[in-house]
Formats: structure tokens, C-alpha cells, sequence
């Protein structure tokens, strides 16, 4: 050790040099922080579409449907008032074939998305229903919608 130094020197030195790192540190989490704030509050009022309870609603349905595209279930864009088994490029079963005449109106969706096998016996949608009365309602608004 250099002759001019002592234990205390050396040990305020060390500390002084730790504050600066620390402080350092602590403004570059900060700033680091202020930056992760400021993009969340761009990316959720701007970018991020916000989930609703009517789309949580819809997750019942996702496994299937989507509204873009065919996919296990033919796409669901437009289903209130539209034609039964109409989506171009969806194989129908026999079953939903054979009720075309039909319309998705809200009574018929009510009674299929109730208990599709009841509403249309021999059908290949595996669904069971939705009991509650409520997620019912809101899910034939929320596909209203669409």
C-alpha cells in the first residue's frame, strides 16, 4: 500500500466509488422504467386493442370459429341473418345441409348455441351449450356485431 494512503482513506474512497456506481445504476433503472411506462400508455391507448367482455365471451368459440377464416367451424363474420350451412369452402354435415331453409335468426341461434345436438340432431359441432342465460345474451349481441 502506498505510504500516503491509510485503511480510512482507502475505505471512503471505496465507498465513494460505490455511491457513484449505485447512483448510477439507480438512475439507469429509472429511466429504464419511464421508458417501459410511457410505451404501455402509446401501445394501449394507440396500438393494442383493448378485450372487452364480449370477446372474452367469444372464447368459448375461438377453439373452432374465428371471423376471418373456416377453420374446425366455418367462419362466423355475418352469422346473424345469414343463411344455415351457406360459407362457401366449409364441408357442412348432412345434418345443417338439410336445414338451409333456415336463417341464423337470434331465436335460432339461441336454440343452437343452447344445445346445438338439439337444435340439429346429427350435427358435428361437439359443443355442448352454453347454460347461463346471460353469456348466451351476450355473446348473440357480441356476434351481432360481426
Amino acid at each position: 500500500m502506498d505510504p500516503g494512503y491509510t485503511v480510512t482513506s482507502v475505505i471512503r474512497r471505496i465507498i465513494m466509488d460505490l455511491k457513484t456506481k449505485i447512483a448510477w445504476v439507480c438512475s439507469y433503472i429509472t429511466t429504464i422504467a419511464w421508458i417501459i411506462i410511457i410505451c404501455s400508455c402509446i401501445l394501449y391507448v394507440f396500438g393494442i386493442p383493448h378485450a372487452t367482455a364480449n370477446d372474452k365471451i367469444f372464447n368459448k368459440c375461438k377453439a373452432c370459429h374465428s371471423f376471418e377464416k373456416n377453420k374446425l367451424g366455418p367462419h362466423l363474420q355475418g352469422i346473424v341473418g345469414r343463411q344455415v350451412g351457406s360459407v362457401e369452402g366449409y364441408k357442412y354435415s348432412k345434418a345443417l345441409l338439410n336445414r338451409q331453409s333456415l336463417r341464423w335468426t337470434e331465436d335460432n341461434l339461441r336454440a343452437w348455441l343452447t344445445k346445438p345436438k338439439s337444435f340439429i340432431p346429427k350435427t358435428k359441432m361437439i359443443f355442448p351449450g352454453i347454460k347461463k342465460k346471460a353469456e348466451l345474451d351476450q355473446l348473440i349481441e357480441y356476434l351481432k356485431t360481426k
